[in-house]
C-alpha cells in the first residue's frame, strides 16, 4: 500500500476509507460516484496532487484544509456532494487561496441578496430573510425551507453574528428568534439509533441516528448467531441528527469481504463514544 501512487474506484460500492492512511506516496486518487462521507482517512496523503471524490455522500470537507500538500496546481472534485454552506464558504475557499482548483456544485448561500440596501449581503440580510418567514411559532414550517445539508454548526455561528449586532427593528428581532428556534430543532436532545429504512430491505438500507455531542462513530452487523457480518467505520460525527439518505449510514447488504448476504434477520448495534444500542432489520431476497 505504502508505494502505491495512483488508485481508481469508480462504483465500487466504497464506504469507508480506512486503510488508505498508510499509502502516503498517492499522488492520484479517483473514487467518485461512491458512499463516502468521512474523509479524514485521507487527510493526511501529502502526496495528492490529484482528487476525484465526486458524487459520494460528503458534506464536511474541512480535513482537507489540514492536508497540507494540496497546493498550487492541484486539483480536488467534489461535484454532487451533499455539502454544507460552511464547507463551501470556508474550507473550499482555504484550499482555493492556496491555489487548489476545486470543482464543485456552486450552492447559493442563505442569504442571497442584499434585503435591506446597505449595498451588501450580510448577516444583516439572513436575520431580515429569517423574520420574514413569519411568527416566531411558524419555524417548524419555516424549517422544511431550509437546505437538508444545514447544520447547527452553521445557525450556532449566524446566531453568534446576529447577537453581536445592535437590532431594534422588529422583524430583524422575531429572524433571530426563527433562528434560535431552528438552532433546537437541528440539535437532537439526546443521541439514538434509530430504525432503519426501508426495512424489510434488499439489497440495501440506510440505518438513520442522532448525536446529542460529536463522536467517533461506527456500526457493526451481526447475524442471528452473532456473528459479525459487517462493520462500517463512520469517523467523527459532529452533534446533529443523521436521518436523510445523504447523511444516514450506508449498507450495501454485503459482507466484510463484500459478498452479498442471505435473507434473513440480522442486527446492527451503533456505538458513539459511551452510547451503544442494537435494533433488527431483516433481508428479504
Amino acid at each position: 500500500m505504502a508505494t502505491l501512487t495512483r488508485l481508481e474506484a469508480l462504483e465500487a460500492g466504497v464506504h469507508n476509507l480506512t486503510g488508505l492512511e498508510g499509502a502516503t506516496n498517492l499522488t492520484e486518487l479517483f473514487l467518485q460516484d461512491n458512499h463516502i462521507s468521512d474523509i479524514s482517512p485521507i487527510a493526511g496523503l501529502t502526496n495528492l496532487t490529484g482528487l476525484n471524490l465526486s458524487d459520494n455522500g460528503i458534506s464536511d470537507i474541512s480535513l482537507l484544509v489540514n492536508n497540507t500538500g494540496l497546493g498550487s496546481r492541484d486539483t480536488v472534485d467534489l461535484r454532487g456532494n451533499p455539502l454544507s454552506y460552511q464547507s463551501i464558504r470556508t474550507p473550499i475557499a482555504t484550499l482555493q487561496s492556496r491555489g487548489v482548483t476545486v470543482e464543485f456544485d456552486d450552492q447559493a448561500p442563505p442569504v442571497i441578496a442584499d434585503i435591506n440596501g446597505d449595498g451588501s449581503v450580510n448577516i444583516l440580510d439572513l436575520v431580515l430573510v429569517a423574520g420574514m418567514f413569519g411568527k416566531a411559532s411558524a419555524a417548524p414550517s419555516a424549517q422544511q425551507q431550509v437546505p437538508e445539508t444545514l447544520t447547527a454548526v452553521e445557525v450556532q455561528g449566524w446566531l453568534t453574528d446576529a447577537r453581536a449586532l445592535e437590532i431594534r427593528d422588529p422583524i430583524m428581532k422575531r429572524g433571530i428568534m426563527m433562528l434560535e428556534q431552528l438552532m433546537v430543532s437541528l440539535t437532537p436532545t439526546e443521541t439514538e439509533l434509530l430504525a432503519n429504512y426501508p426495512n424489510p430491505f434488499n439489497p440495501e438500507t440506510w440505518i438513520p441516528y442522532r448525536l446529542v455531542e460529536g463522536a467517533f462513530v461506527k456500526l457493526t452487523i451481526y447475524n442471528r448467531s452473532g456473528q459479525v457480518v459487517r462493520t462500517l467505520e463512520v469517523g467523527h460525527r459532529i452533534a446533529a441528527a443523521y436521518e436523510s439518505r445523504s447523511k444516514a449510514i450506508y449498507w450495501d447488504g454485503r459482507n466484510d469481504v463484500g459478498e452479498g448476504v442471505a435473507s434473513g434477520v440480522y442486527f446492527y448495534t451503533l456505538s458513539a463514544g459511551d452510547y451503544s444500542a442494537t435494533q433488527k432489520m431483516v433481508i428479504l431476497k
